[in-house]
């Protein structure tokens, strides 16, 4: 009887201790020098229990990682010291909708994981680094130069991180802060999140094909010709506020998208500031500055338009029919507003309006030539706006 109970005993004791060593996982070292408990990291993971740690000694690694169990990769020393190369011997490929075969160096197939601080330096750009197929996954001080992607119904947090181009697919929910993004920053398909105080370079941020994403605090420089910020089709929605965007052809783009914010954004050096084309867009509280061309560009039904300050260019806001950029996209049957904005410095207009009945008023204008220039069969309610610097309306 007494030993029963010391059975008994013993075994609620080891319990709590088993399942905090469960808990807390083992840490697996890992050293191509040898020196650590395995040389590469394939046999680290292949090793591991859900709950480890992998540590990755400073070194090269020549070898694709397939990951389908909960883990923690972390790199012990340098980030830049710590380099993942694709293994062109033995490739991984995986079929990546839709764009079709993939070459994949770190594929998460579902599960929870957490990589951070290291490299993945494949020399061909047509490679991708990263996937992250579902689960829950953190990626924190990551270096690459080639593509990561959130695909499936991931829950990803990626933050700290340089990346050359960061895609999101499908319904999953990404968080992206902090990162340098080199290339391009796109939430597509269904996806939904907030991309928070990144700096983008070269192609823009993409919000299109129903994704939902909230863009805060963003530093954008684009290159010539192309966007800062981009909201496309039906469904898609985005609330993009104080974002600092410079250079390029547009500043923020919304087209054919659904019920959007633009507000607060810092927008310099762009060929035009806004273009709103068929949708229900506010734009409101934006600081548009030096533009060469426009600082905003409306198609007018349902759109609002206040507390602007632009300056430069030669035009400070102009409003078209919204026939001209015919869509299936409903839209308010509206007039658009146009209220409390200060238009200055303007080489030629104040407002253009074409073909459209908006409501202008409370607006303060200095334009070079006139403050109101209409068109077609414009026929707008203007009052209550001071003018100064121009002919009149």
């Amino acid at each position: 009887m007494r030993a029963s109970r010391l059975l008994v005993v013993t075994a609620a004791l080891l319990v709590p201790a088993t399942a905090a060593i469960a808990q807390d996982g083992t840490e697996l070292r890992v050293a191509a020098d040898g020196s650590g408990d395995f040389e590469t990291i394939t046999a680290a993971i292949e090793a591991a229990t859900g709950g480890d740690t992998v540590l990755i000694a400073p070194g090269t690694y020549v070898e694709n990682l397939y990951i389908d169990k909960p883990l923690t990769l972390r790199g012990d020393g340098a980030r830049e010291e710590i380099a993942i190369f694709h293994d062109e011997s033995d490739r991984q490929v995986r079929e990546m909708e839709p764009d079709g075969p993939s070459v994949i160096t770190i594929y998460v197939d579902g599960v929870d994981v957490t990589i951070e601080h290291l490299s993945v330096m494949d020399e061909d750009d047509s490679y991708v680094s990263i996937v992250l197929m579902g689960g829950e996954s953190v990626l924190r001080d990551i270096h690459t130069e080639d593509f990561v992607g959130v695909r499936g119904e991931a829950v990803a947090t990626i933050e700290g991180s340089y990346i050359e181009r960061l895609g999101t697919w499908g319904p999953n929910q990404t968080t992206a802060t902090g990162n340098t993004i080199t290339d391009l920053l796109i939430a597509s398909e269904g996806s939904s999140g907030i991309f928070e105080d990144n700096t983008v370079t070269g192609l823009p941020i993409v919000v299109e094909s129903g994704a939902d994403f909230g863009i805060f605090g963003n530093t954008v420089t684009p290159d010539v010709g192309e966007p800062g910020i981009v909201v496309a089709d039906p469904g898609t929605r985005a609330t993009a506020t104080g974002n600092d965007i410079e250079g390029g052809w547009v500043g923020v783009l919304v087209e054919f998208a659904g019920e959007s914010l633009v507000e607060g954004n810092d927008i310099r050096g762009t060929e035009v500031g806004v273009v709103a084309v068929e949708t229900l867009t506010t734009v409101r509280g934006n600081s548009i500055a030096d533009v060469t061309d426009t600082g905003i560009v409306a198609d007018g039904d349902g759109m609002v338009i206040e507390g602007n300050a632009i300056s430069g260019g030669r035009v400070g806001v102009a409003l078209a029919d919204p026939d001209d950029f015919p869509s299936e996209v409903p839209v308010l049957d509206e007039p658009p507003l146009v209220i409390g904005n200060t238009i200055s410095d303007t080489s030629h207009f104040g407002i253009v309006i074409a073909d459209t009945d908006p409501i202008v008023e409370q607006n303060s204008i200095c334009a070079g030539r006139e403050a109101f220039k209409l068109s077609g069969d414009a026929s707008p309610q203007i009052g209550s706006n001071e003018v100064c610097g121009s002919e009149g309306e």
